[in-house]
C-alpha cells in the first residue's frame, strides 16, 4: 500500500506542481506524502491483524477450556460412580457376613441344646438305673444344668447376634462413605464445568474486543492516510494559490514600470 500510494502521490504531485516549480521536487514529496498515508494503512491493517490473530487464540483458549472441563468433569463423575459401586459391593459382603453370622450361631445354639438335652437324658436314665428318684438335691442339680445349658445356648445366640449387629453396622458405614465421596466428586464435576464456561467466557469476550480493536485499528488506519492525503493537499492548494496572488496557475508578476 505505501508504495502504491508512494507512485500515486509522486504523480499526483508532479501533476499540481505550480508553475514554475520543480517537478522533481513535487514529485517526490508527493511520493512522501503517498509513502506516509500508505504506511498509517499499513500500520492499521497490521495491528488488525494482530487483533485477528489474538483473537483466534482467545477463541481457542476458550474450545480448549470447556474441552478440559468437560473431560475432567466427566472423570470426576467416573469416580462418583467407581466409590458408589466399591461401597455396594463392600456393604453386600457385610450384609452376607451379617446373615452368616446370625446363621452359624442359630446353627451352634441348635447342635448345643441338642447335646445338652441328650448329656441331661442320659444323666436321667443313669440315676433312674442307680435307683435315684428326682426329688431334693437330684432335681435341683438336674435343673440348674438345664439353666445353665440354656444360658450357654442363648450366650451363643447373643455373640452371633452382636457379630451381626457389627457387620450391619459396616455396611451402613460403607453405604453412607461410598455416597458421601460420590457426592464429592459430583460436587467437583459440576464445579468444574461451571468454572470452565466462565473461563470460557472470558476468551471469548477478549476474542471479542481483540477484533473490535483491530476493526478500529484499521479504520484508523484508513482515517490518518485520508488525513495525511487532505492536509497534503490543502497545503498544495494553498501553495499554487497563496493569498493576495490574485491568481493560480499561470500568474505572472509583472517588474519595473
Amino acid at each position: 500500500a505505501s508504495l502504491a500510494l508512494g507512485v500515486v502521490g509522486a504523480a499526483a504531485g508532479a501533476a499540481f506542481a505550480p508553475v514554475g516549480a520543480s517537478l522533481a521536487t513535487w514529485a517526490l514529496t508527493g511520493a512522501g506524502v503517498g509513502m506516509m498515508a500508505g504506511g498509517q494503512i499499513e500500520q492499521g491493517q497490521a495491528e488488525a491483524a494482530a487483533a485477528q490473530r489474538n483473537a483466534q487464540i482467545a477463541e481457542q483458549n476458550a474450545i480448549t477450556s470447556q474441552q478440559t472441563a468437560e473431560y475432567n468433569a466427566l472423570a470426576s463423575e467416573m469416580e462418583a460412580e467407581n466409590a458408589e459401586q466399591i461401597a455396594e459391593y463392600n456393604a453386600a459382603i457385610y450384609t452376607a457376613n451379617e446373615k452368616q453370622a446370625l446363621e452359624t450361631a442359630s446353627y451352634n445354639a441348635g447342635l448345643e441344646e441338642r447335646a445338652a438335652k441328650r448329656q441331661r437324658a442320659k444323666a436321667r436314665m443313669k440315676a433312674f438305673a442307680s435307683g435315684v428318684t428326682y426329688e431334693g438335691s437330684p432335681l435341683l442339680i438336674d435343673a440348674e444344668d438345664e439353666y445353665f445349658q440354656e444360658l450357654n445356648v442363648a450366650n451363643t445366640l447373643y455373640e452371633g447376634n452382636v457379630q451381626a449387629a457389627q457387620f450391619r453396622n459396616l455396611a451402613n458405614l460403607s453405604s453412607y462413605q461410598g455416597s458421601l465421596e460420590a457426592s464429592r466428586y459430583r460436587q467437583q464435576a459440576a464445579f468444574g464445568r461451571r468454572a470452565g464456561g466462565l473461563t470460557s467466557q472470558n476468551y471469548l469476550q477478549q476474542a471479542g474486543l481483540q477484533r473490535f480493536s483491530g476493526s478500529q485499528a484499521k479504520r484508523q488506519g484508513y482515517t490518518d492516510a485520508a488525513s495525511t492525503i487532505l492536509m497534503a493537499g490543502g497545503k498544495a492548494y494553498g501553495m499554487q494559490n497563496p493569498p493576495g496572488g490574485g491568481g493560480g496557475q499561470g500568474s505572472t508578476v509583472k517588474i519595473g514600470s
